[in-house]
């Protein structure tokens, strides 16, 4: 057992610490987790040691390789010992939270294992360009109001845990429950229904989160007293909001109240994926044993899409300046700000084009020097481009920084910020302001496409991504060990 380092009040959470034990495959199961007692049928009972959560023994009900399972899938690959896992994908928020684990669960479809999606109808169409299994949690999007406040970023936390997380839970929990049986439930942190359908099927849980919330718990040997004491009033702030509503939750559905709940206890005590390039690391001496590190799926949404017509034209109008292309992301739901606005503005003036993708947002632009689209595949257009203004979530991030493209940052939402601030240290990128003047804007830009140093560093940060582990393969280290091998 290993102590994480984060404490307050007088609750100390202790998480357990290294390998599974080795799977017993004389019987064709698993071996029983460590902290629970076997019980003839090879099931651990519902008595468990603190920290971890019974998981079933009992092979689901499903066909023997994945090609039976799913028309058109691969058998499973050498590595998976002829053990097909049935895996249920539970994602919450915008598409940046649901692409990483699209991308998560295509590559283990293609390992050979059977993938379910879960997220809201809104997302529907985004799941099946992916050829996953699709299981709607509820009609809409669950966080359709939260993004039509995105601006607000004070209010943004709290609004993601009331508004949000905490109303599906129980409902979300309850689907993934009735789809099953599931060998594995995969989850992003702050999606509560995943969490709790994994404890009622009795199955391992895998949280997946980025490093921003990892060291909200283990903070870099590096971090000031300053970043210590506000990570420490962020989950004081979570704990008060999330747990005593998310404890009622788990009564409600007979399972016990855990300490911490809506923070610490959200997070898995079997396995914990962190999906962040290794650019980005501060160090993981702290991290338990348990928390795996690999980089950020290269997915963004675009199977089967191609650029529309008139983007392309827009793309290939080089005699118009260099390519800026500017988008917030999908849960930017208003008015663009000043800054991204004042640039269709510049664009004629300082000799250079503006693409923007605008999702849910709004902007205004007119001229042979801008164009406004809502959706069109970034990966595609960014080799052809000479900067791009993002909100710095993962996916707008890192996607520019894999194509070496340098970055204006306007972050706006939750972990854009500290994500902005790495970045910025790496030298990709500079931070900006959402209500820049035009001058400052002028200014910003212009540095920006004319400062070699930024496009230098920002190829030399594309370089290092490819070097980092492919998520794909560690979810499914991570879903072989927590389960165990079978034998067919």
């Amino acid at each position: 057992m290993c102590a994480g380092p984060w404490t307050y009040g007088s609750a100390r959470r202790v998480r357990p610490c290294g390998a599974r034990p080795e799977a017993d495959t004389s019987a064709g199961r698993p071996a029983t987790p460590a902290g629970s007692r076997a019980t003839t049928s090879g099931r651990p009972s519902t008595t468990r040691a603190p920290g971890r959560w019974p998981h079933s023994c009992a092979p689901s009900t499903r066909p023997r390789c994945a090609a039976e399972a799913w028309p058109g899938t691969s058998a499973p690959t050498d590595g998976t010992g002829g053990f097909v896992a049935n895996i249920a994908v539970a994602s919450l928020g915008s598409r940046g939270d649901l692409f990483p684990l699209l991308g998560i669960g295509r590559s283990l479809r293609d390992r050979g294992h059977r993938v379910t999606v879960f997220e809201y109808s809104e997302y529907a169409d985004d799941v099946a360009r992916t050829n996953l299994r699709f299981a709607p949690l509820g009609t809409g999007s669950a966080c359709q109001e939260v993004f039509e406040n995105s601006g607000e970023t004070s209010q943004a936390l709290s609004q993601l845990i009331r508004r949000v997380a905490l109303p599906t839970a129980a409902e979300a929990a309850r689907r993934i429950v009735a789809e099953g049986p599931f060998d594995v439930v995969i989850a992003n942190h702050f999606q509560y229904g995943g969490q709790l359908a994994a404890e009622l099927l009795g199955v391992p849980l895998i949280s997946v989160t980025g490093v921003d919330i990892v060291e909200l718990y283990y903070p870099p040997a590096g971090a000031s007293a300053e970043e210590r004491a506000l990570a420490e009033r962020t989950l004081r702030l979570v704990d008060r909001l999330g747990t005593p509503p998310l404890n009622a939750i788990r009564r409600e559905l007979g399972l016990p109240e855990r300490p911490h709940a809506s923070t610490l206890g959200s997070l898995s005590d079997d396995a914990v994926l962190v999906i962040v390039s290794e650019l980005f690391l501060s160090g993981t001496d702290s991290w338990p044993d348990h928390f795996r590190v690999a980089g950020y799926p290269a997915y963004e949404g675009s199977d089967g899409l191609a650029v529309p017509p008139r983007v392309q034209r827009f793309v290939d109008r080089a005699d118009l300046g260099p390519l800026v292309i500017c988008t917030l992301g999908d849960s930017w739901a208003n008015d663009y700000p000043p800054t991204c606005a004042h640039l269709a503005r510049l664009a004629q003036r300082l000799r250079f084009r503006v693409l923007y993708l605008v999702c849910r947002g709004r902007v205004d632009a007119e001229g042979e020097h801008c164009l406004v689209h809502q959706f069109a595949p970034l990966s595609r257009l960014l080799p052809q481009a000479r900067a791009i203004v993002h909100h710095a979530g993962r996916g707008s991030l890192l996607t520019g920084m894999r194509a070496g493209v340098p970055a204006l940052m306007i972050p706006h939402w939750l972990d854009g910020f500290e994500n902005a601030r790495r970045a910025e240290r790496l030298g990709v990128g500079r931070v900006v302001a959402p209500d820049l003047d035009p001058a400052a804007v002028s200014r910003a830009i212009t540095e920006l496409l004319g400062d070699e140093a930024y496009h230098v560093a920002a190829r030399a940060a594309a370089a290092r991504l490819a070097e980092d582990p492919d998520p794909g393969r560690v979810a499914e280290e991570l879903v072989l060990g927590t389960v165990g091998s079978r034998s067919w």
